[in-house]
């Protein structure tokens, strides 16, 4: 993580509060420590489907992550299915967020997000994995590319 990203993180939220855990987090999530990763960011950043404010940028990272031979990229690949299942499921009408925020605007971001993090899960339908594959295409499916 770059000092920007550790900054625009600790200026964001989640389930729990302050998203000033998810750098670190998302490093973990690219190491050995991946599976710890994954359940802190499920509970924080995907808690019960719900997108919140540093769920949008994180989502940037899980997909680069997902595309990457790294040993947590079948967990990255599972979280960006569950993004993608969420706003599928949300149509982007997000609850939870902090008071002031437009929720048209935060829609609009979260579909422009799935938008561009589909151009980088959707070549994984030709990965030589075929747990990413799998999941390249679920997320696909979810995502509704075409719509």
């Amino acid at each position: 993580m770059t000092p920007e990203d550790v900054a625009l993180f600790s200026g964001l939220s989640h389930a729990y509060g302050p998203a000033d855990d998810i750098p670190a987090l998302l490093d973990d999530l690219a190491g050995d420590d991946w599976d710890m990763a994954l359940d802190e960011l499920w509970g924080s950043i995907l808690h019960q489907g719900t997108i919140y404010p540093a769920t949008l940028p994180a989502m940037r990272h899980i997909a680069r992550i997902a595309a990457e031979p790294l040993p947590g990229r079948a967990a990255a690949m599972e979280l960006a299915l569950g993004f993608s299942r969420s706003m599928a499921f949300t149509s982007g009408v997000l609850p939870y967020l902090p008071e002031g925020t437009d929720p048209e605007a935060f829609g609009d971001e979260a579909r422009a997000v799935l938008v561009e993090i589909t151009g980088v899960i959707a070549p994984l339908l030709a990965d030589d994995d075929p747990e990413i594959r799998l999941g390249a295409a679920d997320f696909l499916a979810y995502a509704r590319p075409g719509e």
